[in-house]
């Protein structure tokens, strides 16, 4: 389709045709243009059922009064590579990424996701880049999230599902933070960090968003990185390698059955 007839461009994507707006919000999200977003409000006349009409009034409210029940649009959520199953940080990462936060503290907060022996009431706490770049707009808020990585052959797998994550308020995340300190799990942390080299001043005293940002319980995580499952045929997460909380319809990208890393792979890798 051609550009309209006026030469005009939408405010946003600056796209003058369906295909190219269709292109640019493959790639982006509302939340990424906050100066965009006005705060509307409506009037609904309501015919009751004697005849009368009454006035419904309705109007966007702030996230602080969100309960713990509100549904967003799922996510995708691109995680670091990891060669432990995310249990602990391997240093693997930093050796291929080289603009992220990962590249430059030589590790990822979320590298200790799936450590289910640290569990609070049987939930895990744990962290999502993405999730951090728009907590003030999805705390107190929750949805199902499909985890993926990018391997240092560039592949982009799939990693694990996990159903209904609860991004929790700040008083929430300073409860956990206290107990992280208290039962000596930030100081495995910090071990698990000296170990591969690591910036060890960022865990010196975080705030509580950047340690944990998400709950969940591990009866909800479904793994799918056995066999590994590469993504396939031009889907947007393979596209874009940024930690951007992509929006997910819940339907899986097409993917096949990466080959296993051999040897030579992991040693071409290192050399970089």
């Amino acid at each position: 389709m051609n550009e309209n007839s006026r030469g005009e461009r939408t405010s946003i994507s600056k796209a003058a045709t369906p295909q190219q707006i269709g292109e640019f919000w493959d790639s982006h999200s509302l939340a990424d243009h906050p100066e965009s977003i006005r705060e509307v409000s409506l009037e609904l006349d309501a015919h009751l059922t004697d005849g009368r009409t009454a006035t419904v009034s309705a109007s966007r409210k702030n996230t602080s009064e969100k309960s713990e029940t509100t549904k967003m649009h799922d996510k995708f959520s691109r995680i670091c590579w990891n060669t432990a199953g995310w249990k602990k940080p391997t240093g693997d990462a930093a050796k291929v990424e080289t603009t992220s936060y990962v590249a430059t503290h030589h590790f990822g907060h979320e590298e200790w996701l799936f450590n289910s022996e640290w569990l609070i009431d049987g939930y895990r706490y744990g962290f999502l880049q993405p999730i951090l770049k728009y907590y003030r707009r999805y705390k107190g808020r929750s949805c199902s999230i499909l985890l993926y990585t990018v391997t240092p052959e560039g592949n982009t797998l799939l990693v694990a599902k996990i159903a209904n994550v609860y991004i929790p308020e700040e008083d929430e995340l300073d409860r956990v933070l206290r107990k992280y300190e208290r039962s000596g799990w930030m100081d495995s942390m910090r071990a698990d960090v000296e170990v591969v080299g690591g910036c060890l001043t960022v865990l010196d005293n975080p705030k509580p968003v950047e340690v944990v940002n998400i709950r969940f319980q591990p009866e909800n995580v479904t793994r799918i990185f056995d066999p590994r499952r590469r993504v396939v045929g031009g889907h947007k997460i393979a596209r874009n390698r940024r930690y951007h909380p992509f929006d997910w319809d819940g339907s899986f990208p097409e993917t096949e059955v990466a080959p296993p890393r051999t040897t030579k792979m992991i040693q071409r890798a290192r050399k970089g």
